[in-house]
């Protein structure tokens, strides 16, 4: 409500005045009008914005409850482990490490390679647990 007054009294005042210095809301029914439109549009633009930061903040708010949710999951992280400690292990370099279905739930990486395969084993662990969270969720699809 704010910005579609400012935009139409004050813009549309300064904005009139600036080419006739007896222009009035009232005896110029056209140019008042347009002042009606342009305060409506700066009214529109500000409700949009509001919403962007609302939208942007509760955005924020859920991929921060999302991924403490998911890392504090023993079931997802065991699962990544397994999956990367598959396509790790037969690389070499895990000889002393107890395998992750015996129990064990540490993996070593010795190169930039295992460290991208680990990488990619919890990215495609995520793609599975990400549609039962926040706003990934299917009921809160609309």
């Amino acid at each position: 409500m704010g910005a579609f007054l400012v935009g139409f009294f004050i813009f549309g005042l300064f904005w009139g005045r600036a080419w006739n210095s007896k222009w009035g809301f009232v005896n110029h029914l056209p140019s008042a009008i347009m002042n009606a439109v342009f305060g409506v549009a700066l009214a529109g633009a500000a409700l949009l914005w509001i919403g962007a930061v609302r939208t942007s903040s509760w955005i924020d708010a859920q991929r921060d409850g999302t991924s403490s949710q998911i890392a504090g999951s023993g079931v997802f992280n065991r699962e990544v482990l397994r999956d990367a400690w598959d396509k790790i292990s037969p690389l070499g370099g895990q000889q002393e490490l107890t395998a992750p279905a015996d129990g064990g739930n540490e993996i070593r990486l010795n190169n930039a390679n295992e460290t991208h395969i680990f990488a990619a084993s919890a990215a495609t662990m995520i793609k599975r647990y990400l549609p039962s969270y926040g706003p990934f969720a299917s009921a809160q699809v609309m």
